[in-house]
């Protein structure tokens, strides 16, 4: 533990091997949709603020025994051998250094985690530092389960087909209107919904929400719109009263080419909706657009 008033850092250093490529270790670090999933003992509601091929950036609710709080995180690669990602709180911050030794396959997987906290949190750190150990093998081990499995079928010859799912944006999609919105098309459709707003909530929907995503997103930001609605061919906006709103929604559809629905009262068929749905006595879904 080095002194630099008035905060101090610890730090840990885990090496282990785990028979898997480069490949798919970038891939862990960089793909969000398994965090919550994988490790849902240690993280929940997981909000998308970044994601690109060399940096990630988000928010989650960490649950480290029982201490429940809101953390940013973010990370990417440096080279073919190293990458780095940190978790900031209001408590603490963690930094990891990640390096990748040997031939792939039989890779050493050496991570150096540094923590930075007020000195007056020193004794707390120092009697919590074994709890911290078991959080980590615990994530380790799960991820190299998984590495090792995804490697072993890999070179078995086995190909992933990543679906090809329509993705639908809802901006406030957790509101009132919002969550009728992305409830339907849970239940009616195959789509890929998108939930953005400013500050997604952790809200529960249908048992399909692996197919839901939170992303972080305002209208007034202009680059913020655009980052969300990447690769969409639907985009809903459930966030009123529409008098005064920004046209940024609208701006980035149009010059995208997006089909664009500005009234929770509107649905989706034909590509995104898929499954026939009895009639419905809720207000969500009275017309409908066919998506080519």
């Amino acid at each position: 533990m080095f002194y630099n008033y008035p905060n101090l850092q610890t730090t840990l250093t885990f090496r282990h091997k785990v028979k898997t490529s480069r490949r798919f270790v970038f891939e862990n670090i960089m793909d969000l949709d398994h965090v919550c999933t994988l490790h849902k003992r240690w993280f929940r509601n997981l909000r998308i603020i970044a994601q690109r091929p060399d940096y990630v950036e988000y928010r989650l609710t960490s649950l480290f025994y029982g201490l429940r709080q809101e953390i940013k995180a973010r990370g990417g690669p440096i080279d073919e051998n190293r990458y780095w990602y940190e978790f900031l709180s209001p408590v603490a911050n963690m930094r990891v250094d990640g390096l990748m030794e040997g031939p792939d396959g039989h890779l050493t997987q050496v991570e150096q985690i540094t923590f930075r906290f007020h000195w007056l949190l020193a004794p707390l750190f120092w009697l919590l530092r074994p709890l911290f150990n078991k959080q980590k093998e615990d994530i380790l081990r799960d991820d190299t389960a998984l590495l090792e499995r995804v490697y072993e079928l890999d070179q078995t010859g086995f190909t992933r087909l990543e679906p090809d799912l329509p993705r639908v944006v809802v901006y406030g999609g957790d509101g009132f209107f919002g969550r009728l919105v992305v409830e339907d098309l849970l239940k009616y459709s195959s789509a890929e919904i998108v939930v953005a707003s400013r500050h997604p909530k952790s809200t529960p929907f249908h048992p399909s929400e692996t197919r839901l995503h939170r992303i972080e997103s305002d209208v007034n930001d202009y680059p913020s719109v655009l980052a969300s609605i990447e690769g969409a061919k639907v985009v809903v906006s459930s966030i009123g009263p529409y008098q005064g709103q920004s046209l940024n929604l609208l701006r980035a559809c149009i010059e995208n080419m997006l089909h664009t629905l500005m009234s929770p009262t509107i649905g989706i068929s034909s590509s995104v909706a898929t499954r026939s749905r009895p009639q419905s006595k809720t207000l969500v879904f009275r017309r409908s657009l066919v998506v080519p």
